[in-house]
């Protein structure tokens, strides 16, 4: 089903192999489009890494979480996140290819 959602201070945006990135800064996740054109025609993402789900948007530091992601690389296989404040943290996720 496809949900409302925003962005609050997106601070990166990567496109590569197929995938678009996007680091919603201000809502401590990262939001994974596993097609460019769902992305563009407005399906909703994918995966949400860092929070439960689109509604979740409360920052937390752990293993799964984000807290401030705002860097963004992608090597085919692994989506390495960088948080840019506090926590000082780079973070790799397995998104699927």
């Amino acid at each position: 089903q496809n949900k409302k959602f925003w962005f609050n201070l997106p601070q990166a945006v990567l496109a590569s192999a197929g995938h678009l990135f996007i680091a919603d800064t201000g809502f401590h996740r990262v939001l994974v489009w596993n097609s460019l054109d769902e992305a563009v025609a407005g399906k909703n993402p994918d995966i949400v890494l860092g929070e439960e789900n689109l509604e979740d948007v409360i920052p937390e530091i752990g293993r799964d979480k984000l807290f401030w992601p705002a860097g963004l690389a992608f090597d085919g296989s692994y989506l390495w996140v960088g948080e840019f404040k506090f926590s000082g943290r780079i973070l790799r996720f397995s998104v699927g290819t």
